[in-house]
């Protein structure tokens, strides 16, 4: 691991152990579980000149692990990371879809760069998700925080429920 991706890692999932909640200490385990494991993982294929397939496994439990914590989540950045997440993935469905010889060093920046835009979006997540709830209330609901991307419609889900104000009354 580059010294910059090491230090934006342990900073970013610090933050999010610290104020990411819930979903922040599980993804920030998870991320450095697939981080760790990758080291080991890239040394048992010797050539990034074709799909490395024990990182290949590694990025997939790490999906399977975003996915189910971004089914669960009220947040949204667990789903953007989720999709960035995927890129790398495609990345590695690429080089098994068309094994053209790639120059090493450009397939392992392909597959690696999506962490980079991973760590950003929980970060900004997080804290756009505490500034919202610092703000006041727009809404009977609680829900001031419809302009970072939580909804501010009654429910868990967003969606107005017949019951709810938005009923005419007869």
């Amino acid at each position: 691991m580059s010294q910059l991706f090491t230090i934006l890692l342990f900073a970013s999932c610090g933050y999010a152990c610290i104020a990411g909640g819930k979903d922040g200490r599980w993804i920030s385990l998870f991320i450095i579980a697939a981080a760790l494991l990758s080291i080991p993982a890239s040394y048992l294929e010797q050539s990034w000149a074709h799909t490395q397939l024990p990182v290949l496994g590694v990025d997939l439990l790490l999906l399977g692990a975003l996915v189910a914590v971004s089914l669960r989540s009220r947040y949204f950045w667990p789903l953007w990371m989720t999709g960035f997440h995927l890129g790398s993935i495609a990345t590695h469905l690429a080089t098994i879809a068309a094994p053209v010889q790639l120059k090493p060093m450009l397939y392992f920046a392909m597959q690696s760069f999506w962490s980079l835009p991973m760590l950003l979006v929980m970060v900004a997540g997080i804290m756009f998700d505490r500034r919202a709830a610092r703000m006041p209330s727009r809404h009977a609901s609680g829900g001031g925080a419809r302009e970072f991307g939580r909804s501010a419609l009654p429910g868990r889900d967003g969606l107005a429920r017949p019951d709810d104000e938005t009923r005419v009354q007869p």
